[in-house]
C-alpha cells in the first residue's frame, strides 16, 4: 500500500512540475525583431477552408493581412500590432469596423511561427520573406 501511495505520489509532483514547466512558456518573451517579415498560412485556424492567407508584420507595428481563393473573395487589410511577452494584439480595420484581436506566439523561429486564439484555435504558417 505504502508503495502504491508513493508512486502515486510522485506522480502527482511529476504533473504539478510539468504544469508549472508550461505556465513559465506561456510568459516566454518573444523577440519583436523575429516576428518582423511575410507569413504565409501552412494549415488549421485561420487558414483552413479560406484560401490562402499571408500576414506580414514591419517593425513600425503596422501589418497587412491579405487572403486570396476564399469563399467570400480575395480581400487586403491594414492594420496594427503590438507584442507583449509572448501575446500577439492585432487590430484591423475592414469596412469601417475595428477587430482586435489577441493570440498567444507558441513557436516563432526562423522560418516557423504557429500562434493560439483565444478560443484556442492553433494556426501554422511559414515564413515566405524577411524583412530587415
Amino acid at each position: 500500500m505504502r508503495t502504491l501511495l508513493g508512486v502515486g505520489l510522485a506522480l502527482a509532483c511529476g504533473l504539478a512540475a510539468a504544469q508549472d514547466k508550461k505556465d513559465d512558456k506561456k510568459d516566454e518573451k518573444i523577440d519583436p525583431a523575429k516576428l518582423v517579415g511575410r507569413w504565409e498560412s501552412t494549415g488549421g485556424g485561420a487558414g483552413k477552408g479560406v484560401g490562402k492567407t499571408a500576414v506580414e508584420y514591419k517593425s513600425d507595428g503596422k501589418m497587412t493581412l491579405r487572403r486570396t481563393g476564399g469563399k467570400g473573395g480575395d480581400f487586403e487589410v491594414e492594420g496594427t500590432y503590438k507584442l507583449d511577452g509572448n501575446t500577439l494584439t492585432q487590430t484591423t480595420t475592414f469596412n469601417d469596423m475595428e477587430r482586435t484581436t489577441k493570440s498567444t506566439i507558441l513557436k516563432l523561429t526562423a522560418t516557423e511561427l504557429e500562434t493560439e486564439s483565444e478560443k484556442g484555435t492553433k494556426t501554422a504558417y511559414k515564413r515566405v520573406r524577411k524583412i530587415d
